[in-house]
């Protein structure tokens, strides 16, 4: 089970890849 700070860290990975 993912922790809410890991989901957090996939999603600012996302972000940072949509973004760029």
């Amino acid at each position: 089970m993912l922790s809410l700070l890991e989901l957090l860290a996939q999603r600012g990975v996302a972000v940072l890849t949509l973004a760029d």
